[in-house]
């Protein structure tokens, strides 16, 4: 239908037809896609897809042969009604879109089924058509989402999904698209940091999750780090610890960095450390998982790996308590008081 710089832009002959997609929501996406984003994107004179390559890197740039860096350079980006399950009268979500590597992939072993391109999907009914109005605004940060997953494809194709997704869930963030709601997380956060749910309700919570732990990155570390934690083909964890050295962060750690997080999203204020709040406004604060006013208690509760639990003891004069832990397992007490929070060890242990 249209094409830039940067990109082609395709829409599915049946979604014409229907009218779900017209050359006013075309302009606008190829406009999103190499023209300008929103006043609060990191640099709102330039597109999507400068931007994203800014901050992550490079497309495969594949050719019909699945060559890298030997296709036309540009982004395709197919305007299509995903099955996905949607109806009218479904009390489910839609998926807005979606990169699948079969593309792009040589190896996927359905050769068979790829376009052969560097392709991104986008949904037509109902991300942009719905309820007999067309709104193309609607899906623009699915465009940046998508287009990191292409990107990460290229440099780290199987990255774990929760670290994936996270950086998509940044590049909404990065080109000026809101940050996912983090209530999901909030209200549950005793859940180990790297899961991630496909098929269930509770995926949901995972990108919530994943959202804010990777602005938190973004903020604490730098585009240097989001780079090459992009980049580096080492998956998960330790793949993370080698963006760091590489990014010449030799003082912190993953967990020194996971314990600082869950602390900044409770205290929410740069104002004694940098480490314990955010830049970008983000709103809520996590449950308390239990709330104590007689502090003469024993008791006892699981915590899955890399999670947290909050709890809350008030009021108390002279307050002491002991945690009998297991090795790795840390504790941090929140003192408030008039001026804001102090944070001390608690007497640990096991530990």
């Amino acid at each position: 239908m249209v094409s830039g710089a940067l990109s082609h832009v395709w829409v599915a002959l049946s979604e014409l037809e229907r009218q779900h997609v017209t050359t006013t929501e075309i302009d606008v996406i190829l406009r999103a896609l190499e023209q300008a984003t929103p006043s609060t994107s990191r640099d709102p004179t330039q597109g999507i897809l400068q931007l994203d390559r800014r901050f992550f890197g490079d497309p495969p740039n594949i050719n019909s042969s699945f060559i890298k860096g030997a296709g036309d350079g540009k982004t395709h980006v197919l305007i299509c009604d995903i099955k996905d399950g949607w109806t009218p009268t479904s009390t489910s979500g839609f998926t807005a879109g979606v990169f699948f590597s079969v593309d792009v992939d040589p190896n996927s072993g359905f050769v068979a089924n790829s376009n052969r391109r560097d392709l991104i999907y986008i949904d037509s009914h109902p991300g942009i058509f719905h309820n007999n109005r067309r709104n193309a605004a609607r899906i623009l940060g699915t465009l940046a989402h998508e287009v990191q997953h292409l990107i990460h494809w290229n440099y780290d194709p199987r990255e774990i999904t929760f670290f994936n997704e996270g950086l998509s869930e940044y590049a909404e963030v990065l080109c000026g698209f809101p940050l996912r709601n983090p209530d999901r997380y909030f209200g549950n956060t005793g859940v180990t940091l790297t899961s991630w749910r496909t098929g269930s309700q509770d995926v949901l919570s995972d990108y919530s999750r994943a959202a804010l732990w990777t602005l938190y990155l973004g903020e604490q570390l730098g585009d240097t780090f989001i780079r090459r934690f992009t980049q580096h083909p080492t998956n998960g964890i330790p793949g993370f610890e080698v963006a760091l050295v590489q990014a010449g962060i030799t003082t912190s750690s993953f967990t020194h960095i996971l314990q600082n997080w869950f602390l900044a999203n409770w205290i929410r204020s740069q104002a004694t450390d940098v480490s314990y709040g955010y830049r970008h406004p983000v709103s809520g604060r996590p449950k308390v998982r239990e709330h104590f006013y007689d502090p003469n208690i024993a008791k006892s509760a699981a915590l899955p790996a890399l999670a947290v639990h909050y709890l809350r003891f008030e009021p108390a004069e002279d307050f002491r308590m002991t945690f009998t832990l297991p090795a790795g397992v840390t504790a941090r007490a929140l003192v408030r008081s008039a001026v804001g929070f102090s944070i001390q060890t608690v007497n640990i242990c096991g530990y």
